[in-house]
């Protein structure tokens, strides 16, 4: 316990280095235990994924350091200044006010979230500060802290501000942060933890689940919200549930809500509004081919961020695919390319018969390649082995063509 007349400037220094400590520990018991739930209930979910979260762990650690940091400090002057609304005393507000308080602080946390989430599509912000945590693809139960400082700096300063302004029991600052840690850590877990008949139930319809906010992590610009799927439908930024999550719960696919009729202009200022509806970049990515060895035929190319069919990427609608003439040197270009996780496919089809010819139906007799010169084995490159990240910026890949026959 800081006493109560240490100068300030010591208990800001001594309270924030205990509360970054506790920050940092709850980050790590939490997403370690769910990491381990999901190892028992998922084997395999995070196979091959140690560098993305010792990534992921990494950017926690710092954003611990701002989570904790004024909580320190605002502990010490309510403690013994009475800073703050917070109160200890059961009497102090009626009972029914107890779940009020932590319904309203959620919800002004979300709505928070969602329209600094928003923001940080813009493509600038996004480049500088929110592709740390995009980087986490897919996300795992270690990524819920995993941003840059500057998003986590605009997350931290929503509960010490609403502190100071909406009465709230000590008991109910812990029921909020539990949601906020238990809700952050299953968000991104992977998998759907919560039963099939609780996400889709009514109530379930307008609440984050991992089905609903994996879908932001595929598509980027849908499913901003971290607790509640209000702003979202409201908004009609809400694109549903993530097919790739159902089907592994084998639940009924997705339908995706329609977009609502009520426009986020009659709910927030308009210059907020249109802030926040400001497109993301759509860049290009540009793509030399090396190692060919001939110009005859074809190169057909695709490139999609759809893991499960991978490298068959014709079967996404969605993909960039494109064929040009082979050569010494080939430069292939998607224009138009919007943020997001993407691997590529190259095939140098010689005989322009748009199939992977193959010798006894297994060797490949025609040259193949895949971006980051991801390796092939017993069988084609694993999504997580080709993957790569684009900002929205302008963007250039090297791929060397290889030949097995």
């Amino acid at each position: 316990m800081i006493p109560a007349e240490t100068p300030v400037w010591l208990a800001a220094v001594l309270g924030g280095l205990a509360m970054t400590a506790m920050v940092a520990l709850r980050y790590i018991l939490a997403s370690g235990a769910f990491a381990w739930v999901t190892h028992r209930m998922r084997p395999g979910l995070y196979s091959g994924m140690r560098g993305q979260i010792a990534q992921e762990i990494r950017w926690s650690m710092i954003a611990a350091v701002l989570y904790g940091a004024p909580t320190g400090l605002i502990i010490w002057g309510w403690n013994h200044h009475g800073w703050t609304r917070i109160y200890s005393d059961w009497s102090a507000y009626p009972l029914w006010y107890l779940p009020v308080s932590v319904l309203l602080y959620l919800f002004v946390q979300d709505s928070w979230f969602y329209w600094t989430h928003r923001a940080m599509h813009w493509p600038r912000l996004f480049r500088i500060a929110h592709a740390v945590h995009h980087q986490s693809r897919p996300p795992t139960a270690w990524t819920a802290m995993s941003f840059h400082p500057l998003e986590a700096l605009s997350g931290a300063i929503v509960l010490p501000i609403l502190v100071f302004v909406v009465p709230i029991h000590i008991a109910m600052i812990a029921v909020v942060l539990t949601i906020a840690t238990v809700m952050g850590v299953t968000n991104h877990m992977g998998w759907e933890m919560f039963p099939r008949r609780f996400v889709h139930s009514p109530l379930g319809h307008w609440v984050v689940t991992a089905s609903h906010h994996e879908r932001h992590h595929e598509e980027y610009r849908c499913n901003y919200g971290l607790y509640f799927r209000f702003w979202d439908r409201v908004c009609g930024t809400d694109r549903g549930l993530s097919k790739r999550i159902l089907a592994d719960s084998e639940a009924h696919r997705a339908r995706p809500r329609r977009s609502q009729s009520v426009r986020c202009a009659a709910i927030l200022a308009a210059a907020v509004a249109s802030v926040s509806a400001a497109p993301a970049a759509a860049g290009e990515v540009v793509i030399t081919i090396t190692n060919m060895r001939s110009a005859e035929g074809v190169v057909r190319a695709c490139m999609t961020t759809q893991e499960k069919i991978f490298p068959k990427c014709r079967k996404d609608p969605a993909s960039h695919r494109t064929v040009v003439p082979a050569g010494e040197s080939v430069t292939i270009r998607f224009p138009d390319v919007e943020p997001g996780t993407y691997a590529v496919a190259l095939l140098h089809d010689e005989n322009n018969d748009g199939k992977a010819n193959r010798a006894l139906g297994m060797m490949p007799k025609e040259g193949y390649g895949f971006s980051r010169d991801a390796k092939v084995r017993m069988g084609p490159p694993k999504f997580a082995d080709a993957v790569f990240e684009h900002t929205g910026e302008d963007q250039e890949l090297t791929i060397k063509m290889r030949y097995f026959l």
